[in-house]
């Protein structure tokens, strides 16, 4: 179970989206989304804010009472929203993996009614079949390279008890075993 307060509006579920300029990779596309609740019954209305380093971007929004919607902000609407030269992530053995943070805050009559975040990575995946010699695999490709991958299943605890540290020391076996990928089965 989990509890979260908030003021009158709430931000929920953010998330990015990227678009990388394939091959050259020196610029990134970035779309911010969050789903936006008032769930008071008046209406509201307020100024949802981003930042992601050194870009910032916002919008006015009003909430009806008991009202959901799902905000975007595009990289048309948004130009600082494309990124030169990103700092790319990549798989483990490949290179580096960067991340970057969203902070996204809603303020409702000049007050912070609430705050979340997100980390991401910047970074293009694609995938392909392939035939050969009468055999179809599938190419993975991770910034327009090509990727072979080699993971497995994880389960965090299951007894359903999360240690973060654990969790940090089980990912770090997996890269000591030169593992690229983890299917992680997490409660959200």
């Amino acid at each position: 179970v989990s509890l979260y307060a908030t003021g009158q509006g709430a931000i929920k579920n953010p998330h990015v989206v990227t678009d990388l300029d394939l091959p050259s990779l020196d610029q990134a596309s970035l779309t911010v989304s969050a789903e936006l609740l008032n769930a008071g019954d008046e209406d509201i209305e307020g100024v949802l804010k981003g930042v992601i380093e050194d870009i910032e971007f916002s919008r006015k929004v009003l909430l009806k009472a008991g009202e959901s919607k799902q905000l975007s902000f595009t990289p048309d609407e948004y130009p600082q929203l494309r990124v030169q030269n990103p700092r790319l992530w990549w798989p483990n053995n490949v290179g580096p993996q960067n991340l970057y943070d969203l902070k996204l805050t809603l303020e409702v009559d000049g007050k912070i009614s609430d705050v979340a975040t997100e980390r991401f990575g910047i970074r293009e995946i694609t995938s392909w079949m392939n035939t050969f010699d009468d055999k179809r695999t599938t190419v993975f490709q991770v910034n327009g390279k090509n990727i072979v991958i080699r993971g497995g299943g994880y389960v965090e605890d299951m007894m359903l008890r999360p240690d973060k540290k654990r969790t940090e020391a089980d990912v770090l076996y997996a890269k000591h075993m030169n593992l690229n990928a983890l299917r992680m089965e997490a409660p959200r």
